[in-house]
């Protein structure tokens, strides 16, 4: 690759425009965390910084990626998991980096590769990789079934790669990269996508309270974006030449690896250089996550199906939720557990599939096993016991909660009980805040042609007690919730001497994301409107003001 023209095509209107595209549909569709201050003032001001960048990318030497920030929202019960917020810019550059990569080698990733391949068809304008529901995860899935109904294939390996992006050396990267696009290390195109790489990123400290940072990813791909997933598929790159190299049974979804085989000694022989071949990149297999199955029904129990949504959090996302029900395997909604208000309910170990409980559809009619109009009061109580508790499914039962509040068809005791326990939940000083950040982040986005909020929909004094917790949401110890905290405070109707009172009565010193949305605030307009629904907006409960 000739790191000229790459950097000339860097600089381009052309490129960036694409790029800004890619970043603000990541921004808005695939990203755990959205921030309304960046987002609307990006959309309002596409030119200005597209002119910016190009400015600075005159000398890319002197290019210095702006500070990130670190956000933790749950990987399961117990842990969480470090996501990176790249500002917009720096987002933008990293796209259109990545354009240029994968022009040069998209067409030689192998086809076993099955997760964050570009997009294509009209997706291909406005997003980098394909969507999961549709793409990847769909052909991953199928994939495996296929290799299930060889009659040669006898046994399947399931493993996966421990902390994979957490665990990316830079240094290996970029050597891949060299040696793959042929193109030089020093080359500046190539410094500046090394810079970028070392991101600085702060972060609240669990231990001291205090903003810590900031600090620069010395290693690592920061999760949270869709780039990463396509610079991990170059890191592998060499891993997939080696297992195509000795015909191996073998497929990938990021780090989701699958091994088929007709003997126990043929897909260990091929695990094993696996293994060799992640060594040599500093990574290796997980090993309580490695399981065996020899025969049909233990290679179907193991093997990947639609309906387990490992890569994907079904919560609002209806369109993704009908491309999955459209699949030919087995689907999400072929679910048929059912829970009772007798039951002894065990958020930890019962959340995720009572989730699933309240979201299955019948795989014939497309109709929910449980409508809307037949959520009650105790199906609310679990929700809540759930996202206080069982914190790995919290992100789709706050959505579930949140549904409950304001859809059409639900009872109008279950929508107040659902309302009330929304504010019960933010009030709540041991929930955890990204819990706390998702509620606000659904009670304030603008849906539908109208752009109503369902923060319209509550009664004056529902919305009061929210209101009152703007400052705990700026002093807590999560960016997330200071940026949406502050947000609600521009909603509200705040001048913007009241707003910079709050931040300096509430927020943390240093804290670098609320001076940006600070001084972007006048340009952010809040359209706050409360009018009847049509039919396809939430039902017109509680009265809006």
């Amino acid at each position: 690759m000739d790191h000229q023209r790459a950097l000339r095509r860097l600089r381009s209107n052309e490129l960036l425009n694409v790029a800004f595209d890619f970043a603000v549909y990541d921004r808005m569709r695939g990203d755990s965390f959205y921030n309304p201050f960046e987002i609307q003032y990006s959309l309002d001001n596409r030119e200005v910084i597209i002119s910016e960048i190009i400015e600075e990318l005159v000398d890319v030497s002197g290019y210095r990626p702006r500070v990130a920030f670190a956000y933790f929202p749950p990987k399961n019960d117990l842990c969480d998991r470090r996501m990176i917020y790249i500002p917009i810019k720096d987002l933008i550059v990293r796209y259109g980096i990545a354009m240029i990569f994968s022009d040069e080698i998209e067409q030689d990733i192998h086809d076993q590769c099955f997760a964050n391949r570009r997009a294509t068809g009209t997706n291909r304008n406005i997003q980098f990789t394909e969507d999961f529901a549709s793409g990847g995860w769909s052909r991953f899935c199928h994939w495996q079934r296929e290799q299930c109904n060889n009659s040669n294939h006898s046994v399947l390996i399931r493993t996966d790669i421990s902390s994979f992006y957490d665990s990316i050396s830079h240094s290996y990267l970029l050597d891949a990269i060299e040696r793959h696009l042929m193109i030089s290390l020093e080359s500046p195109f190539m410094l500046l996508f090394k810079r970028l790489l070392e991101v600085e990123v702060i972060y609240y400290s669990q231990v001291t309270g205090r903003i810590e940072g900031p600090t620069p990813m010395k290693h690592g791909l920061p999760i949270g974006d869709g780039v990463e997933g396509y610079l991990a598929n170059l890191y592998l790159k060499d891993l997939d030449d080696a297992m195509t190299s000795v015909h191996a049974c073998y497929g990938r979804y990021v780090d989701d690896i699958r091994l088929f085989g007709s003997s126990r000694n043929e897909v260990f022989n091929h695990l094993r250089i696996i293994q060799e071949n992640l060594l040599k990149l500093g990574l290796n297999l997980n090993a309580s996550k490695t399981k065996i199955a020899e025969n049909e029904p233990e290679m179907l129990v193991i093997r990947s199906s639609n309906y387990q949504l490992g890569y994907f959090e079904l919560d609002e996302d209806e369109n993704a939720g009908r491309v999955i029900r459209e699949q030919i395997d087995q689907t999400f909604e072929d679910f048929n557990e059912v829970f009772s208000f007798s039951d002894v309910f065990n958020p930890i170990e019962n959340g995720r599939n009572f989730c699933k409980y309240l979201s299955a559809h019948n795989n014939i009619t497309g109709n929910p096993i449980l409508p809307l109009s037949e959520r009650e009061i105790w199906h609310i109580d679990y929700l809540s016991r759930t996202i206080l508790e069982g914190r790995g499914s919290s992100k789709h039962a706050i959505w579930l909660l949140v549904q409950s509040a304001f859809y059409r068809n639900v009872v109008d005791a279950t929508q107040e009980h659902s309302c009330n326990t929304i504010i019960h939940i933010l009030e709540n000083v041991d929930a955890f805040s990204y819990a706390k950040y998702r509620i606000v982040h659904h009670l304030l986005k603008k849906r539908g042609v109208r752009e109503i909020s369902f923060i319209n929909y509550l009664r004056t004094e529902q919305r009061e007690a929210i209101y009152l917790l703007i400052p705990q949401f700026l002093s807590g110890n999560c960016f997330l919730l200071n940026l949406i905290g502050l947000y609600l405070a521009k909603f509200r109707g705040d001048s913007f001497e009241n707003l910079q009172r709050l931040v300096r009565e509430n927020c943390r010193d240093s804290n670098g994301p609320i001076r940006n949305a600070i001084a972007i605030v006048n340009d952010i307009p809040i359209v706050s409107v409360g009018i009847e629904a049509d039919e396809d907006e939430p039902d017109n409960y509680p009265q809006p003001y």
